[in-house]
């Protein structure tokens, strides 16, 4: 996954970018149906966000049903996501 450039000066929340940044890469195929995503603390690391950023777009994602978070196992794909991201 290549660095994804945010717009952190305004506009759209930075959580929400990131959760359509992530939604892309698993429609694009990244991570297909069932596999895990990286640790939240190397994503963010990937993403150049923070662990609460990137955790509040994760929410949206599993909010959306496009992903399955269980504590001490990980983020789970369990749809490719065929729709826009659920945004509270």
């Amino acid at each position: 996954m290549k660095n994804t450039a945010f717009n952190k000066s305004g506009g759209e929340p930075l959580y929400r970018q990131v959760s359509v940044a992530l939604l892309e890469r698993i429609k694009a195929g990244d991570w297909p149906v069932g596999a895990i995503l990286p640790k939240e603390i190397d994503l963010a690391k990937l993403l150049g966000v923070s662990r609460v950023t990137l955790r509040q777009a994760l929410g949206i994602l599993e909010n959306g049903g496009v992903v399955h978070r269980v504590r001490k196992v990980g983020t789970k794909v369990i749809t490719a996501g065929m729709g826009e991201p659920y945004v509270p």
